[in-house]
């Protein structure tokens, strides 16, 4: 911004495209960006139907933040992060090294591993411009010139760089940084990875998904170079990376550069012969490339013996041949120099950095040891660090930071620039991070050495001051993560924590939880405990981990401290966290008075719609479901007014499938979805498949059987590729496994055993316990559908051993309902009637096991089974029409064709819900699987009475058929059973599960 003369917050627009630049800022712009020929033309047009600025897919590049497609509430990205470093303008040609290169160009994953110094970074860049070199001449080929070799698929990819530094702890951060730097040279490259990532809580595997398909259906060649992989630590980065090894398309090669072996699948790369390493040893320096380094690069020219004993010494380590070469400079007598020093690296690093400090000039020396506090560095940056300008821009003067050091030079126009271009040229150990040489920074290990010896030689306070000036710095050219760096290096907590509180938002909707939680973690408690902002940000960040006891701390301190501070918006978002934590720990008594406090607060619409899908849930958690539909309704009202993408994210992913279920629930549902279209959602995001979902569930409750099943099937594909857990991809695993079977596919129901597998993961053994019941209920219903006696008796045992504090009121009336069933299955008819006339009292109060079972339609059937058919009529004619009523006719299709359809025939031939009964009827599929040897619906029922005693006359009455049908179906089942006789078609149905 200040070379271009604009302010910080107008190139922020810029990127963004909220604003458009004039032509003459925007040939500034692209004369310092040095966009190439060929797109300079189009920026400049500014042709209102392309981007304003970032477009041009030049080397200097667009602005990473436009071209990654970063939302308004995206930190920005690095730019130097992308840019492949520039090589030193004198390089040793390493020829053996690039063949190695040329030979693993297929495809797979090239590691090159070493310690510090050993020249890894140098020699893929090297080899990358080389690259380059030849892709541009392969995409403006001498038709008459070209050869097969350059039609080789990956001879001439494209490149992308990433350097990956400690900071990098958040997966969705690095991932928008991998998608930043293959955007560098195909732009149009991971656009829908990027549109996920810019969504609340994205699935790191589902954006590499997109990635990857993107990928192969382009078949452009590829090289991404992840630079300084060993400063990774975040397990979460290294799954994701492996997840894109395991899934590495034909036409990306990725290269690694690292000090340590990774935590990857190398092994079974190795054994797929698809790895391929370069270590030290191939690393280090041959003496005829010494020979070529000491004399083409560093000037000197050295004996054969010399280059020899320099070479046996460092064992070929490039950065030990380059201090000694520095140091050499300054010695007279070669031989002494060369024997004086002996040992590791660390004592050879120490020993020539003493002896090339030494003998800078004061100023060079000086500017080294100040400026290596900084992690990059420019000119303007240094100069403000050195105390020559202000942040502002004036003139300063500043006393020497090392005791008894001379005093800098007087400040000059570029100071600092002039110095690091000297610095460069002198082989100082800067390396340039951009085309232009805006940016530098040390080399590690020498950056380590400057600050050892800074710390030990400054004057007392001297580099908190220097820190003090770099976070003034960058905090004023909008830099705020690394200038909140600094002030904690200073030990200035009040700027800190103002830093952090400006960055905390960002952070938290770009997927940098863990850095946000670094940085608060760093202050001294006594300054978080002091700041409202700080510690609700620090439970939010503990809560997306997780960890709700700390979660329901530190929300209760923040809500205390915004109290104090008098801030009653504050306090009511924190309440509002408290009470789910509270909630989520079983805690209901707290999470609601925490709640009514929050609501009772001036929350925006926004924060107040996500607050009143929590008080829905206390409605139910505390068994007061009358409230549950009239809260849903003020919180679409205040989304309605909200029109805030977070929030809707936030209720749709996490609204129960259960208020579908209450009286009024499917026109909520139907009301949310109506919402949902006004925001379009990435065709692979949480949201698209809350929209399926809530699709899948308003089909269901109408009575469509086969569209649901369809919309339930597709979602299940989509959650297979977003891989998160979150309420909706929960509950499509139990509506899905309910319409797969009901449609036919018996081995759907095994998902939810695979599910409850799933939720045994420890940090979700609070969600299990509160939760963990509906799912076995579910499972219970859809054994009993199946007439699998003994796995109904298990899922009841199950329930019952489950029995906690944390669950909701409602599990007790389940239980009873999961006890009929079992009981049905028996045919316990007079134990199981008990428990039904429990269960359906108490559903004709709250109407709420409806999902679980009808208890109404069961004491139908059983009334039924038992010859009572004028109870049975009765039962299901009241059912029926509370369905109609309600809106929910669907429902009564859980109970499953063979309990449900004799009652229906029933119905229609005593002209009871006639209409209704049909429609039913119709939406019941024919038979469960389709297999020949697969009893049909019919069948099982034919079963299933001859199991409870009925004979053929009496089996016809029951189903409205034939004797002469009865017997057909009879004979069926003893062919598909290889059965001889009913006592043996009943020993081997219960052998199968069947009854």
């Amino acid at each position: 911004a200040a070379r271009v003369g604009c302010t910080p917050s107008m190139l922020q627009k810029l990127e963004q495209g909220v604003r458009r630049p004039s032509q003459e800022l925007a040939a500034r712009l692209a004369a310092m960006l040095a966009v190439a020929p060929t797109d300079r033309a189009p920026l400049l047009h500014l042709d209102s139907a392309a981007p304003a600025l970032g477009a041009a897919g030049s080397d200097a590049g667009a602005s990473p933040s436009a071209q990654a497609g970063a939302g308004p509430k995206a930190l920005p990205l690095l730019l130097t992060k992308i840019l492949p470093p520039p090589l030193p303008r004198q390089v040793v040609a390493r020829q053996r090294l690039a063949r190695q290169l040329l030979q693993s160009r297929d495809g797979g994953v090239t590691l090159v591993v070493a310690p510090a110094g050993w020249g890894k970074t140098t020699l893929l860049a090297d080899w990358l411009s080389n690259v380059k070199r030849r892709t541009q001449n392969v995409e403006r080929p001498d038709s008459a010139s070209e050869t097969p070799a350059l039609r080789s698929p990956l001879y001439a990819p494209h490149v992308a760089w990433l350097t990956l530094d400690e900071h990098d702890a958040d997966v969705v951060v690095v991932l928008r940084y991998v998608v930043a730097a293959l955007q560098r040279p195909l732009p149009a490259l991971g656009a829908a990875a990027l549109q996920l990532l810019d969504t609340p809580q994205p699935s790191a595997e589902a954006a590499l998904t997109l990635l990857i398909n993107d990928m192969l259906l382009r078949r452009t060649p590829i090289v991404l170079v992840l630079d300084d992989y060993h400063r990774v630590r975040a397990p979460a980065i290294h799954q994701a990376i492996s997840y894109l090894i395991e899934h590495q398309p034909p036409t990306l090669r990725l290269v690694l550069a690292t000090r340590e072996e990774p935590p990857l699948p190398l092994a079974r790369l190795r054994a797929r012969r698809q790895l391929h390493d370069i270590r030290a040893a191939d690393l280090r320096f041959t003496a005829a490339e010494a020979a070529a380094y000491f004399s083409e690069v560093m000037g000197l020219a050295l004996r054969e013996s010399e280059i020899a004993a320099l070479e046996r010494r460092t064992e070929g380590w490039i950065t030990g041949l380059q201090l000694a070469a520095l140091a050499l400079r300054e010695h007279a007598d070669r031989d002494d120099f060369i024997q004086a020093f002996t040992g590791t690296h660390r004592l050879v690093l120490d020993y020539l950095a003493e002896e090339v400090l030494a003998n800078l000039p004061t100023h060079l020396h000086e500017f080294m040891l100040q400026t290596s506090i900084l992690e990059r560095l420019c000119g303007p940056l240094c100069d403000a660090l050195l105390g020559l300008v202000a942040a502002g821009g004036r003139e300063t003067s500043a006393p020497p930071i090392i005791a008894g050091a001379s005093a800098l030079p007087p400040a000059a126009d570029a100071y600092s620039q002039l110095v690091l271009d000297q610095l460069e040229r002198a082989n100082l150990f800067v390396v340039p991070l951009d085309g232009q040489r805006h940016w530098y920074r040390y080399h590690h290990l020498f950056g380590a050495v400057l600050r050892q010896r800074l710390q030990h030689g400054a004057a007392p306070g001297a580099v908190a001051a220097l820190h003090e000036r770099a976070s003034t710095w960058l905090a004023t050219y909008g830099h705020l993560a690394e200038a909140a760096d600094h002030a904690l290096a200073a030990g200035q907590w009040p700027r800190a924590a103002q830093l952090i509180e400006q960055l905390g938002d960002s952070l938290l909707q770009s997927g940098g939880v863990e850095r946000l939680r670094q940085l608060i973690s760093a202050l001294p408690p006594a300054v978080r405990d002091e700041a409202p902002q700080l510690l609700y940000l620090h439970g939010r960040c503990v809560r997306q981990m997780y960890d709700l006891p700390a979660g329901r701390t530190l929300f209760a301190q923040a809500a205390a401290a915004f109290g104090r501070a008098g801030d009653a918006a504050g306090r009511g978002k924190s309440l509002a966290m408290l009470s789910d934590c509270c909630r989520m720990l079983g805690a209901y008594a707290d999470a609601r008075h925490a709640l009514a406090e929050a609501l009772a607060s001036p929350l925006p619409p926004a924060q107040r719609a996500v607050a009143l899908l929590s008080l829905a849930y206390e409605a139910m958690t505390v068994d007061e479901w009358h409230a549950v539909i009239p809260t849903i309704t003020q919180m679409l009202d205040e989304l309605e007014r909200a029109e805030d993408r977070q929030a809707l994210h936030d209720v749709a992913t996490n609204l129960t499938s259960l208020v579908a279920f209450l009286p009024g629930g499917s026109a909520c549902i139907e009301r949310l979805r109506r919402l949902l279209a006004r925001q379009p959602a990435p065709p692979l995001s949480l949201l698209r498949a809350a929209d399926l979902f809530f699709d899948g569930l308003t089909r269901l409750v109408a009575g469509d059987l086969r569209a649901a099943y369809a919309r339930f099937t597709q979602l299940t594909e989509l959650n297979a590729q977003l891989g998160t857990l979150s309420q909706v991809s929960l509950e499509t695993e139990l509506w899905y496994a309910h319409c797969a079977v009901l449609c036919g596919d018996v081995a759907a129901d095994q998902r939810l055993q695979q599910l409850m597998a799933l939720l045994d993961q420890p940090v979700l053994a609070l969600w299990r316990q509160q939760n963990g019941t509906f799912f076995v209920a579910s499972q219970c219903l859809l054994d009993w559908v199946l007439g699998r006696a003994d796995a109904v008796r298990a899922s009841v045992a199950q329930a019952e051993a489950s029995a906690n504090s944390h669950e909701w009121p409602i599990i007790a009336r389940v239980r009873h309902l999961m006890r009929a069933l079992a009981l049905l299955a028996e045919h316990d008819w007079p134990a199981a009637e008990r428990e039904l006339a429990v269960s359906y009292a108490q559903q004709r109060h709250q109407r709420v096991s409806v999902p679980f079972g009808d208890a109404g339609l069961l004491l139908a059937y059983l009334c039924q089974q038992t010859g009572r058919e004028a109870e049975a009529l009765t039962l299901l004619d009241e059912a029926l029409s509370l369905h109609e009523q309600h809106g929910t006719l669907g429902l009564a299709l859980l109970l499953g064709a063979p309990a449900l359809a004799p009652l229906l025939r029933l119905a229609m031939v005593r002209g009871v819900q006639l209409a209704n009964a049909a429609r039913l009827l119709d939406a019941l599929p024919h038979a469960l699987p389709a297999d020949a040897d697969t009893l049909t619906v019919r069948e099982l029922e034919v079963l299933r009475l001859i199991a409870a005693g009925l004979g053929n006359p009496e089996i016809a009455l029951r189903l409205v058929v034939s004797v002469p049908t009865v017997k057909k179906h009879i004979n069926n089942i003893f062919a598909k059973l290889q059965a001889q006789s009913r006592t043996q078609a009943l020993v081997r149905a219960h052998e199968r599960g069947l009854i």
